[in-house]
């Protein structure tokens, strides 16, 4: 079933962008598929997704979203900054008693 959907984006990529550009070169052409694959999962809405983007959806359970080329509002995963937070403070205390003694 994957490949069903690896064939898909490959066939998009090549008549939406590589087919028009005509790309010269290699650096030309990794430039091109960068700024596509950046384009295809932040700014083209699916189908299959209710007219969504890739980002929306994957990102939705974060609140991320991206905004002029940027990730904005970098909370995901809060569980492990909240648990790094309690690490530094932790380690903060933990020099303290040191410098003390």
């Amino acid at each position: 079933m994957d490949n069903i959907f690896v064939e898909r984006l490959w066939r998009t990529l090549k008549y939406e962008d590589i087919y028009i550009k005509d790309y010269e070169t290699g650096k030309k052409l990794r430039k091109g598929l960068h700024q596509y694959f950046d384009f295809y999962n932040y700014e083209r809405p699916h189908q299959s997704l209710g007219y969504k983007t890739p980002a929306m959806v994957y990102f939705a359970a974060d609140n991320i979203y991206k905004m002029n080329g940027r990730l904005e509002e970098e909370k995901s995963y809060s569980h492990i900054h909240k648990k790094k937070e309690k690490k530094q403070k932790k380690e903060k205390l933990r020099q303290q008693q040191d410098t003390l003694n």
